[in-house]
């Protein structure tokens, strides 16, 4: 069990650099974590830095707040992945926004888990300006694990 404390955020690390890198995901993944970077990864908390790019903004240069959403539900699933070695799907996903970040500015992103019950798993993601600590999104999520189950043939 230790050992296996050690691996899994290393481990959920790892996939979302990879992400982050276009290795694997979908382009809405890839283009929203390009460039992220790992400051901490422990069992049920992660943290990651990343600079707001143009592909991130809106045409005001704001970071977009859908990129802001994909990075969130992106994290809080690798933070419970951290923890439980199974990443899960989003059953309710709730996010507050505070205040914009522009391109070219820094923030970093904390997702922890705060509970697990059965299949049922609560996270939060805080994002915040590096230079400052100025709050700009906090996610709440409840993921549900998945079952994937055997394709049964039709009986039509």
């Amino acid at each position: 069990m230790e050992r296996e404390d050690k691996i899994l955020p290393i481990k959920a690390k790892k996939w979302i650099e990879a992400l982050g890198k276009k290795v694997v995901g979908f382009e809405i993944e890839t283009r929203c974590l390009e460039g992220i970077r790992a400051t901490k990864a422990e069992k049920g908390l992660l943290r990651f830095s990343i600079t707001v790019t143009k592909d991130m903004s809106d045409k005001e240069g704001n970071w977009h707040m859908g990129a802001i959403a994909t990075i969130i539900d992106n994290l809080g699933a690798a933070a419970i992945g951290s923890s439980l070695g199974e990443v899960k799907a989003s059953v309710c996903f709730d996010i507050s926004y505070f205040s914009a970040a522009k391109v070219g500015e820094e923030v970093e992103i904390e997702a922890k888990l705060l509970e697990n019950r059965d299949k049922f798993s609560s996270v939060t993601v805080e994002v915040k300006r590096k230079d400052d600590g100025k709050l700009i999104a906090l996610g709440k999520q409840w993921m549900s694990s998945v079952t994937r189950t055997e394709a049964h043939p039709s009986k039509l």
